[in-house]
């Protein structure tokens, strides 16, 4: 009794990577229970995570996760990779000094099981980067805070700035995932670590000039492209970043908004709101320096009861202002992502408000805000929304469609020259 994974039997691959697992040699007709379980270490937390589904051997004796339906399970239509994004948290206990590694691969458990009894299991390795082909360096000074993921070959390649959303700190998820796809990339901090502010306001995009001149002093870094890549809020960032400077050549905004909206500060009392983005000692326009204080007081109501009031309160700031990012004005190219079912904001309805041949668009149905790297559990609560199946869907296509961007942008600079 085997698990096969029939590309070549290999259970180590990159996050963002398929697998194609099957298991043979069953019983035909009979049922079989096919079990996932990883266990992960973050700062604060130990958590277990699970996900499961059954199936009915087919007439050859074997069950292929690429093309078998389960009959019950924690997803529930065929998907080679069901079981990855829709695991649930079945465990959760206090951190009490395991390390945390924030880039450690993801180890999986994959077990088969009839009757309730074992019948195999393997171990499987997902990682964030080739760890023979990539390299890394902590970035801090410069103006700088961030890492750098580079190629150990010292090939010149192109480079992208990769931005994180509301969270803060670095996406080194995402900057260390793309470089399988042939990217050098800097995930740079603009805000919650030290030296940076440490919220998002008022954050100066001096930043982003700072990260180009570094990235162009680097010998592997092709200087006539630069690249930019931003989650959420931070699309909001790569768009401005692609106005203000001539240096980047295409910007991708997933979850994000084509609307400049104000700094986040917990609705506050204030009459005024705070920019997000200052460039030379300027705010950029943003919606909105008018503090609607009612919306606010309601919204802050609604978060301290537990519910979700974000969508609510952007729809107001938009409403006092349509501060619209000028990316119709440029020449560049962007990618634009998003779930037509966001949570946090409306994110297709803001990106919308542009409109260019150069600018492409991708908007999901029934996809909410966690759209973003392949295969990772998804939640889809009433903070992100969409559903699980369909932000699956989406987070692979538009990864796809993300590196097919990038990488035609590439060409096409390296055609002009």
């Amino acid at each position: 009794m085997t698990i096969i994974h029939e590309k070549n039997n290999s259970w180590i691959s990159m996050i963002a990577e398929p697998l194609h697992l099957s298991f043979y040699p069953l019983q035909s007709g009979k049922r079989y229970k096919v079990e996932l379980i990883r266990h992960s270490v973050t700062k604060n937390k130990l958590i277990k995570r699970i996900s499961y589904a059954q199936f009915i051997a087919d007439e050859h004796g074997k069950i292929d996760l690429a093309t078998a339906k389960p009959y019950e399970g924690t997803y529930t239509e065929t998907d080679a990779m069901g079981l990855f994004w829709s695991m649930q948290i079945e465990e959760q206990t206090e951190n009490k000094g395991e390390p945390y590694i924030r880039l450690n691969p993801h180890e999986y458990e994959i077990a088969l099981y009839r009757n309730n009894i074992c019948l195999d299991k393997k171990i499987i390795m997902k990682k964030w980067y080739k760890d023979e082909k990539v390299d890394s360096i902590p970035i801090n000074g410069d103006g700088l805070i961030g890492r750098y993921y580079y190629h150990r070959d010292h090939k010149v390649r192109p480079s992208l700035i990769v931005v994180s959303g509301s969270e803060g700190g670095t996406n080194d998820f995402a900057a260390s995932a793309l470089t399988a796809y042939g990217f050098n990339t800097l995930a740079l901090a603009y805000f919650g670590e030290e030296g940076l502010n440490d919220r998002l306001v008022e954050v100066p995009l001096e930043l982003i000039e700072n990260a180009i001149i570094w990235l162009t002093n680097r010998r592997d870094a092709h200087p006539n492209w630069i690249g930019i890549h931003g989650t959420s809020r931070g699309g909001e960032l790569a768009l401005w970043s692609a106005v203000l400077f001539d240096e980047i050549t295409a910007a991708v905004s997933l979850n994000g908004s084509a609307v400049s909206f104000a700094g986040i500060v917990p609705w506050s009392e204030e009459r005024t709101l705070p920019p997000a983005w200052n460039f030379r000692g300027q705010a950029l326009p943003y919606a909105s320096k008018e503090n609607p204080v009612e919306v606010a007081s309601y919204c802050r109501a609604r978060w301290m009861k537990g519910g979700n009031p974000l969508s609510y309160w952007y729809d107001c700031l938009y409403e006092l202002n349509k501060a619209i990012i000028p990316i119709e004005e440029t020449k560049k190219e962007f990618l634009l992502i998003s779930g037509k079912e966001d949570a946090n904001f409306r994110s297709s309805v803001f990106h919308d408000v542009c409109t260019h041949e150069n600018i492409q668009k991708h908007f999901y149905e029934a996809a909410g805000h966690e759209i973003g790297i392949p295969y990772l559990p998804i939640v889809a609560n009433g903070f992100t929304g969409g559903t699980k199946a369909q932000t699956a869907k989406a987070s692979v296509h538009s990864w796809e469609e993300t590196i097919d961007f990038l990488r035609r942008s590439f060409a096409k600079k390296l055609g002009d020259e």
